[in-house]
């Protein structure tokens, strides 16, 4: 039987090209400090940060926006749940 979490994570990939567990989060930040996220996603393009934010609205998954990272501090015990990382979507239009 697959848990829900692993579940999770494979929606989550069929969705968005790089997807990672467990990732420290200070390496994403100017300020260097924090703690890791269960699941990070890292969308290239408007079609798979929609697939991504759809899905986790869908499954009712804890989740937090990151892009750049600057001026943002993220506590060391981590954040639960998802992180959905947008730095590389530095323009986009509509």
């Amino acid at each position: 039987m697959v848990s829900n979490e692993e579940n999770l994570l494979s929606q989550l990939r069929a969705r968005c090209k790089r997807v990672e567990e467990h990732l420290s989060l200070a390496d994403l930040t100017t300020y260097k400090v924090g703690g890791s996220a269960d699941l990070a996603a890292f969308p290239q393009n408007a079609e798979e940060l929609a697939g991504v934010k759809r899905l986790l609205l869908e499954q009712d998954v804890p989740h937090a926006i990151l892009g750049g990272g600057s001026n943002v501090l993220i506590s060391d015990r981590g954040i639960r749940g998802a992180v959905v990382v947008t730095s590389a979507l530095d323009r986009l239009e509509v």
